[in-house]
């Protein structure tokens, strides 16, 4: 009766989801009655309006009056549970640590290990002792993303049987080597009639971008060139499913993109600068150049970039060496050279490139979790497991 699955318990969580989500109703009347003329919240005005719902405080628990400075995103709280407001006006229960808590303090939390992530393909990712196989990447406003602690083997690069990638189980079986290039994909993969998909992610970031040229192309077709089909396969969601969670994850990928490196190196180390710029050469692909500081000229390559000012937790994982490997392949082209080159992150402090046909780096997937996914810390106090809302 009063166990984690009794009746006394599940009526008293539906009764407190009621509460949530009447309370959150009367938070997203007072915002809505808060925007201006030009499609902006007024921050004066949603003052006020906060003003008309009974017993609301703010995140320390202060009363809301005339004098509270609002600034968004925000957390309120009404009867004494957790709401946020974000600065475009969506208005959500707040359960958990979650990506506000991550972007407000990314030195505390990315780096860290989550112990519940589990997926069918997992057993290609070597513990060699460390706390789990996942590691929080970064947070943006809607969703968490973790990567691989380690780098990937072959035998677990790509989703079994995919016809057109080259790294499945039917070409390689490789227990142990982890290193690779794209030579299968350049004569297979078929990145249009794949219908790849260009996660969520890539539209919110800084622009130019790479994807964005792509899929403003006629037809929004990936043209036929060895380069941009290895990167269409890192990005493709179904080429990396097996790297799915059902509960946890919204989709996967084998690695980050340049602009999502940027904004987690740039989040977790405060006063430094990693800044990018998309370049088109004659007979090239679109691709990046990249500079650290916002002077300076931009290059093919980048280095410097481990820090003594951040622990071993941020930088060991950005930065991943092993016995096995020290590079991984991100999704972006470089400018550097003709069509060809990928980008890679290497264990030194840098991103580098290098021809699509050489066997220089590996992959570590990256996940991206569903919008309703919050961690909780374990009773280590070090790593985390995943809860849904």
């Amino acid at each position: 009766m009063i166990g984690e699955n009794g009746l006394l318990t599940k009526a008293g969580n539906a009764q407190k989801e009621t509460l949530n989500s009447e309370n959150e109703e009367k938070l997203q009347v007072e915002v809505l009655g808060s925007y201006n003329k030009r499609g902006k919240i007024d921050t004066n005005q949603l003052r006020t309006n906060l003003q008309h719902i009974s017993g609301i405080t703010t995140e320390n628990d202060d009363t809301i009056t005339d004098s509270t400075t609002i600034e968004l995103p925000m957390i309120v709280k009404i009867d004494g549970n957790q709401y946020l407001i974000k600065e475009d006006g969506k208005t959500r229960a707040k359960y958990g640590i979650d990506e506000y808590d991550l972007e407000r303090n990314p030195e505390t939390y990315y780096g860290s290990y989550v112990t519940n992530y589990n997926s069918p393909y997992d057993i290609g990712i070597d513990l060699e002792g460390q706390a789990g196989k996942w590691q929080i990447f970064m947070a943006d406003e809607d969703n968490i993303y973790l990567i691989s602690s380690n780098y990937i083997t072959r035998k677990y690069t790509g989703t079994k049987n995919n016809v057109g990638f080259g790294y499945d189980t039917t070409k390689y079986t490789e227990e142990t080597a982890t290193q690779m290039n794209f030579l299968s994909i350049s004569s297979e993969y078929n990145a249009n009639s794949n219908t790849t998909e260009i996660p969520d992610i890539l539209s919110k970031l800084n622009k130019p971008s790479i994807y964005h040229i792509w899929m403003n192309t006629p037809e929004n077709q990936i043209r036929n060139l060895a380069g941009e089909k290895a990167i269409a396969s890192i990005l493709d969601t179904n080429v990396w499913k097996d790297y799915n969670n059902t509960i946890y994850a919204q989709y996967t990928i084998g690695g980050p993109s340049l602009e999502m490196f940027c904004k987690a190196y740039n989040d977790s180390h405060v006063g430094e600068n990693l800044e990018y710029e998309v370049v088109n050469g004659t007979d090239r692909l679109y691709g990046y150049r990249m500079r650290k500081g916002t002077a300076g000229d931009y290059s093919y390559s980048v280095g410097g970039l481990k820090t003594n000012a951040i622990s071993e937790k941020v930088d060991g994982m950005f930065f991943k060496s092993t016995a096995k490997d020290s590079r991984y392949y991100i999704a972006s082209p470089s400018i550097a050279g003709y069509y060809h080159r990928i980008l890679f992150i290497y264990s030194a402090g840098s991103v580098s490139r290098e021809f699509y046909q050489n066997n220089t780096a590996s992959f570590r997937p990256l996940v991206c979790l569903k919008s309703n996914i919050h961690l909780v810390k374990n009773e280590d106090e070090e790593t985390y497991s995943l809860e849904v809302d």
